[in-house]
């Protein structure tokens, strides 16, 4: 929605300004641009791959040593290299994951639907709790 005034300050009616509440809290807004602009990028998500696979791993020096006291130092070398290569691409692949996950949050979070999960998870605990409550009742009323 574009930019427009009416009844004071100019404003949208978008959905990143958009006044709403969860529940019972305080009417508020959200601020969706900053949130795209402070996910992760891919040369974060590759500094973290790397950072993973620079990490000594007891697994890899266990092949190191064993490749040295069997004489196939080569071969033991490669071996590491490629299982840090490994780890450090399913660390990446994880972040990205993790950020399209977060996208997919975000979505379903603004949908109409969720207060009401609120609400019936609520109503789930303290069903929960009132039963719960009875149970120990009836135990302490059977111990007297």
């Amino acid at each position: 929605a574009e930019p427009h005034a009416h009844g004071g300050e100019p404003h949208d009616h978008g959905v990143a300004s958009a006044a709403h509440r969860h529940g019972w809290g305080p009417v508020h807004t959200h601020n969706v641009e900053a949130l795209a602009l402070a996910r992760p990028r891919l040369g974060v998500l590759l500094g973290l791959g790397v950072a993973g696979g620079l990490l000594p791993d007891p697994g890899a020096l266990a092949i190191l040593l064993a490749s040295v006291a069997s004489g196939r130092l080569i071969l033991g070398l490669f071996t590491v290299v490629v299982f840090s290569v490994g780890f450090a691409s399913v660390l990446v692949l994880v972040g990205v994951v993790a950020a399209r996950v977060g996208q997919i949050v975000l979505a379903w979070l603004s949908s109409r639907w969720v207060g009401w999960l609120q609400v019936g998870a609520a109503l789930l605990i303290v069903l929960v709790g009132l039963l719960l409550t009875a149970n120990a009742w009836r135990t302490v009323a059977a111990l007297r």
